[in-house]
């Protein structure tokens, strides 16, 4: 039984005026990346080829491959993690370039730490759940889900005020206020997360000092995670009906029942439930779900339904609900409202069939209040253990101390293999007692579980439906003993358990509670279980006294019994003992024994069983033993010294242990490295040691070292000036590092630990130069290495005529000192950056991707600026690396950031491609790549058009922040009608044919051009699918990529061939008809068009007066069956 066993010209003619104003513009413009891709489709993919595209004129831009989908979370400190495939890619928030990021997968979670947070994590100031990416994904909190992050926030004692002004003062909204662990909620708004991060954390240097705190007041912020709802038989199994016939059903005891809801309606509840409350932003207390129905049914339901057969525990107890959980989660913050709430309706019981694995060793806020209102109030809690089987741990809450964790069985008393089972991460004895959990019959909330044959009861198990059994049980012993303490109560529970039929300490707890038993339990012992916890070092022997205390009339002689098992069931009667085999309790008195450990010399292992009390034969007292020993440690003594020979507080040393996977994260503190106790055995060595600037550039020395031998105390040393200077050359001159990250993947048991550290001239770097002292190489360390090269012009890289993207071939070792780049594994791209704002800078964001099924944690490279116009050479590393960039615009006229973004692309080695980044013109556009297809999904429309995308076929912009009206008709009636352009509407079972009239203008103040205005109409069939099924709807748009100049503009006064493109969704009717107008003057008058063309490739032959600035466009276009756009779009290109 091993502790680590879980492991985008001819004749004019006619004239017309088809000016349309759209009013009501004043607000900014805001657009941001595209931060999703992937078919929309599951059961067939739509073809790409399908859905013809604008092209730049003579450009062969390279066609996408399939887009894997991509999330981003926004962390605590601003930071961006975008996750793709296996692939993780921190994008760090402004002015934070440069701070290494500390990364774990832990039992399938993924934890990304800035290394300015990591000291606040250590301390316990900051929950390592907020940088669990895996979670924050999983419960809703990815960027596109949510616009905020929740938080607890904890204050220092009498510090509430001064901890709110710190909590508040970066835009954070507060919620409720939890008195009985002083914190609040408060809601963070994530665009201002970094002001937050600030405003907690204090400066950098405050960050890395021995006394870094939290700011003023605060003494703790937590994640407000969703615990999950754990999901008969049972009242004999546990033998309530002999507690009944002896006339105890709960009566008077106030069980409060925390889950997501009950059915009022449900005739077992009824007339149960005293009172409820909602505590989630759902709008009532009714359950959707079913599963707080059901538990609160196990607990004390009248059976009404089922005349008595699915009576609850406790069936004569008063039940109070309250909902803490919308659906399957259940954010923190709700909980603890529901736990004082509880408290104040004066609840003997609290049911909590949720939990949430908790990973590391601290207290969560749930278990505060807890072990607080247990002590202050007198509530026993009893919670679910959780269902994570073998290799899981026991969830929170149940972990509290004072709770019951709650293990399940079936039918025949075995453990059911999905039950949770312990220790806790500290070593700590969990699960308490077990209870019936396989396969319960209990009440059914309404319009749950459809395939129910019974439309009031319905079968569920799990540790969620073990616990309800447990609370009633409780509330029996309560009605008895009255006066009793929740610790009584819980000790003459585990005291009665009874064996189960299989399965460890670890596993069951005491036993298979038996509240007929437990009633009648006089002896009951103190503690209510042996939990020597875990034991570091060689203690020698370790001691408990267990006092039996007997309250009945007569005494009683208890022979006593101690079995205990250690590593594969094997006794261990050298290790553990108890100092009396006979024991007389007198009456109304007490007697004690002691219980003796001694674990010396046993790595690594923990050990458990059972102390039994008899008395003639028949076991009195039931108390479960359990011991946990870990390895003997060793002293590790630091010399890592940066390259002035002296040790900075920036340098990071991480020590993982071979065999455990365990992290120890070393920073020095004012100078000085602390002692550092590990266990014997294989480590490796992964570091980062910082220089700043003196005589030479501030830098980073990386140094990694495998097959580290621990076998007593040691200095570990490392000189960071035998390191040598990382160059890059790629064969041509001038050229500098402008952003070069290496990160340092090690798979270790249970996951991967990197590290990952950038420096090079890019303005927010704290390094410029990045040194290297290899270790060996080792299988198990995967090293990733990503430059990008400029060639500044008189020093100015906005104006670079080359960049090199690069991603290094992956080694097992730090990469030598100088490397060269092989030309044949580039491809060339030929980039012209348009001008869409004069004398304003882009900004070039490119993200690189090894495989994405290759599991990783990159750091992205810095946005390099761009002076547009400008012409110049790209070069990226050829497949099979997938390259991905933004071009953003933003500046003092025109504040929000406002980007176009590629798609997810490899590149064959040698190939050579061309891509016109903001070319005109802009419009809407059809983008099967990037899941923006036009369907029905039963009573759901989705024309899924972005509006003012550039003329590059592969590119996608967002329509955030433009101004406009929408208006929707189905057969000639207005449906609906808004004050934004909008293309998703809910149409209900309408049939018939639809008209979508859509304006869309930039706000006044946004001087971006071209296209400032456009009008699309869209007039087509469609019928209702059907409830849960999608179609295509026959939605076209018209596209235009003339051949024009850097700064957008075509020749005045001379012919001119205008590129039509029709975009329609795969197998949709072919294109009939097209026309196109052109005006000069902001569509007060327009010329029609010659237009010649057929399908999808179209040309117009306008003449271009010598006179006119700018050109507008009208078009139109058909389809065989009648389906129709029209598109007018306002300053779609210049003429100079």
């Amino acid at each position: 039984m091993g502790m680590h066993r879980r492991g985008s010209p001819g004749r004019q003619r006619g004239t017309a005026s088809w000016r349309r104003w759209v009013a009501g513009i004043g607000a900014g413009l805001i657009v941001g990346p595209l931060a999703w891709y992937g078919p929309a489709y599951a059961a067939t993919e739509p073809d790409v080829a399908a859905i013809p595209a604008a092209r730049v004129a003579g450009a062969d831009p390279a066609r996408p491959g399939k887009s894997p989908t991509t999330r981003t979370v926004t962390l605590i400190t601003g930071d961006a993690v975008h996750v793709t495939g296996e692939r993780m890619t921190v994008v760090p928030a402004a002015g934070r370039r440069g701070i290494p990021m500390l990364t774990s997968r832990t039992n399938g979670h993924t934890f990304v730490v800035p290394a300015d947070a990591e000291p606040l994590v250590r301390r316990g100031h900051l929950d390592r759940q907020l940088f669990d990416v895996t979670e924050l994904l999983a419960t809703g909190l990815d960027d596109a889900s949510s616009r905020g992050v929740p938080l607890i926030v904890q204050y220092k004692n009498r510090q509430r005020t001064a901890g709110m002004r710190s909590a508040l003062s970066a835009g954070g909204r507060k919620g409720r206020t939890f008195d009985s662990i002083d914190a609040s909620a408060v809601t963070q708004p994530k665009a201002s997360t970094a002001s937050l991060w600030r405003a907690l954390a204090g400066p950098p240097a405050q960050r890395r000092a021995a006394q870094a705190t939290a700011a003023p007041g605060i003494r703790r912020v937590w994640l407000d995670r969703k615990k999950t709802l754990s999901l008969d038989v049972s009242a004999p199994q546990i033998q309530a009906p002999a507690a009944w016939a002896a006339g105890y059903t709960g009566r008077g005891v106030k069980v409060a029942v925390l889950d997501s809801g009950y059915d009022p309606a449900h005739p077992d509840l009824k007339d149960v439930v005293k009172a409820s409350a909602n505590f989630t932003t759902a709008p009532d207390v009714v359950d959707h779900f079913g599963h707080g129905t059901h538990v609160a049914s196990i607990v004390a339901g009248s059976g009404e339904a089922s005349n008595g057969r699915h009576r609850g525990v406790a069936s004569g107890a008063e039940l109070i609900v309250g909902k803490v959980c919308p659906d399957r989660g259940c954010p923190t913050s709700a909980i603890l409202a529901g736990i004082e709430w509880a408290a104040g309706q004066g609840a003997k019981v609290v049911n909590m069939s949720f939990g949430g694995v908790s990973i590391f060793n601290a207290s969560e806020p749930e278990e505060q209040a807890i072990e607080r209102l247990t002590r202050d109030k007198g509530m026993l809690f009893v919670a679910a253990a959780g269902n994570d089987g073998p290799t899981g741990w026991v969830d929170s809450p149940s972990t509290a101390p004072s709770a019951i964790s709650v293990a399940s069985v079936d039918r025949q008393d075995r453990i059911v293999a999905s039950s949770s089972r312990g220790p806790t991460l500290s070593g700590s004895l969990k699960p308490d007692v077990s209870a019936p959990g396989d396969s319960i019959v209990a009440a059914k909330a309404a319009g749950t579980d459809p395939e129910a044959a019974d439309p009031y009861y319905t079968s569920m198990g799990g540790t969620s439906m073990a616990t309800p059994h447990v609370s009633g049980a409780a509330a029996i012993v309560f009605s008895r003993y009255p006066d009793w303490s929740p610790e009584q109560v819980k000790a003459a529970l585990l005291a009665s358990a009874r064996p189960a039929a299989e399965g460890d300490v670890y596993a069951q707890g005491a036993g298979v509670i038996d509240v007929a038993k437990a009633l009648g339990q006089t002896v009951l012992a103190t503690p209510a279980a042996v939990d020597f916890g875990g034991l570091s070092a060689d203690p020698g022997d370790q001691r408990q006294t267990v006092t039996y205390r007997n309250s009945g009339a007569a005494p009683v002689t208890l022979t006593l019994d101690l079995q205990i098992t250690g590593p594969g069931g094997r006794p261990l009667p050298q290790r553990f003992a108890v100092d009396v085999r006979e024991l007389r309790v007198p009456a109304g008195g007490t007697a004690s024994a002691i219980v003796t450990a001694n674990m010396d010399g046993m790595s690594n292992v923990y050990a458990g069983g059972w102390l039994t009390a008899s008395a003639g034969g028949v076991t009195v007292v039931r108390t479960a033993v359990g011991a946990v020993h870990r390895a003997t440690p060793a002293l590790i003594k630091m010399a890592v010294l940066n390259r002035a020979g002296v040790v900075d507080d920036k340098t990071i040393v991480r020590l993982i242990n071979r065999e455990t996977g365990r992290v120890e994260d070393i920073r020095p503190e004012q100078g000085e490295y602390p002692k550092v106790y590990v266990p014997e055995g294989a480590y490796d060595l992964l570091t980062a040691i910082f220089t700043p600037a003196g005589a030479a550039p501030a830098s980073w020395t990386l140094h990694t070292r495998s097959a580290l031998r621990v076998s007593g105390d040691m200095t570990l040393t490392v000189d960071a000036r035998q390191g040598t200077r990382l160059s890059i050359d790629a064969g041509e001159a001038g050229t500098e590092q402008y952003a070069t990250s290496v990160n340092l993947a090690l798979t270790v048991p249970g996951g991967v630990e990197n590290m990952a550290v950038s420096a090079g001239t890019a303005p927010d770097e704290q390094a410029r130069e990045m040194y290297l002292l290899p270790g060996e190489a080792a299988d198990h360390l995967t090293v990733t290495t990503r430059s990008t090269l400029v060639r500044p012009v008189d020093g100015d890289v906005t104006r670079s005529p080359v960049v090199y993207h690069l991603l290094l071939p992956d080694t097992h070792q730090l990469p030598g000192p100088a490397v060269t780049v092989d030309p044949n594994q580039l491809v060339t791209v030929h980039t012209q950056y348009a001008e869409q704002l004069r004398g304003e800078l882009h900004q070039v964001k490119t993200f690189a991707w090894p495989p994405v099924d290759k599991p990783g944690v990159d750091l992205s490279a810095p946005s390099l600026p761009v002076a547009s116009p400008l012409e110049r050479t790209e070069y990226f590393t050829a497949a099979p690396v997938y390259w991905l960039q933004d071009v953003c615009l933003s500046g003092p006229d025109n504040p929000q950031e406002n980007c176009l973004t590629g798609v997810m692309q490899d590149y064959p080695a040698g190939s050579r491609t061309e891509v016109r980044w903001n070319g005109a013109v802009f419009g809407p556009a059809l983008l099967a790549y990037a899941n923006l297809l036009p369907e029905r999904s039963g009573e759901h429309v989705s024309l899924r058009t972005p509006l003012l995308t550039d003329a590059a076929p592969w590119h996608y912009k967002t329509d955030a922040g433009l101004l406009g009206t929408t208006k929707l008709s189905v057969n000639g009636e207005l449906i609906e009608s808004t004050d934004s352009p909008s293309t998703e509407f809910f149409v209900g079972e309408r049939s018939g044919t639809f008209r979508v009239e859509v304006e869309a203008a930039r706000p006044p103040e946004d001087r971006l051009r071209p296209t400032s205005r456009e009008t699309v109409a869209w007039t087509f069939r469609s019928d209702h699918p059907g409830a849960g099924t999608t179609r295509m709807l026959p939605i076209m748009v018209v596209r235009f990529a003339p051949v024009l100049d850097l700064h957008n503009r075509a020749p005045a006064g001379q012919p001119f061939t205008l590129p039509v493109t029709v975009q329609r969704a795969p197998g949709m009717p072919a294109t009939a008809a097209v026309t196109v107008e052109a005006s000069y003057d902001d569509g007060t008058t327009c010329h029609r068009a010659e237009v010649a063309g057929a399908e999808d490739t179209w040309s117009a032959r306008l003449t271009h007066p010598g006179s006119a600035t700018q050109v507008s466009l009208r078009t139109t276009a058909t389809d065989r069956e009648g389906n129709r756009v029209e598109q007018t779009l306002i300053r779609a290109y210049a003429l100079r």
